[in-house]
């Protein structure tokens, strides 16, 4: 999985197997604490580690506030974790939309933007068969979600970046590899 570094220069990464966010402070580097999930699949928000539930978290995003971004891939969910541990849900994503792992075993790729106001990350739409994978953008102040519509063929998104002004860049892998571009 892919960590996330805080302002601060803590390290944040998901354990997905064991359905938490773990941190490993850049105090003691050897060290972690369950900063987000009991390790009890389920669907819980909340303040404190032991009472927040995560189901197979993926990846992580951070804003420039050090809020981090997941996708919570077996509930279909964004999550938001606040620099103090609060967990609460963004998003209910349609049932339609697969969060699960690509054929490398890789879980939801996602971006935010500084602002922490638009989450953009991959997913499989069930509903289009021949789009294995596709780019979302939800904007978290109008609650909507936004799909780019350009099929890849049967390359998978691979990890994410954006611009300052929101350029999308992800790379692809499978039949073909390369560096796209997206801008919504």
């Amino acid at each position: 999985m892919f960590p996330v570094i805080d302002s601060n220069g803590n390290l944040f990464v998901s354990d997905p197997a064991n359905n938490r966010i773990l941190e490993f402070p850049i105090a003691n580097p050897a060290s972690h604490t369950v900063f987000a999930g009991n390790g009890t699949a389920g669907n819980q928000d909340g303040l404190l580690p032991s009472t927040t539930t995560l189901n197979e978290p993926g990846n992580l995003a951070i804003d420039s506030s050090d809020n981090i971004y997941l996708l919570d891939t077996q509930n279909n969910l964004i999550r938001k974790l606040t620099p103090t541990g609060t967990l609460t849900t963004i998003a209910k994503l349609p049932s339609s939309l697969s969060l699960h792992a690509t054929p490398g075993g890789i879980k939801g790729f996602l971006a935010v933007n500084s602002a922490g106001t638009h989450i953009y990350f991959t997913g499989l739409d069930t509903t289009l068969l021949a789009q294995y994978n596709a780019v979302y953008k939800y904007d978290v102040t109008t609650q909507t979600l936004y799909q780019y519509d350009e099929s890849i063929g049967t390359s998978y998104l691979g990890a994410m970046a954006l611009d300052k002004s929101e350029n999308l860049y992800s790379i692809t892998y499978g039949s073909v590899n390369q560096l796209i571009k997206v801008s919504f």
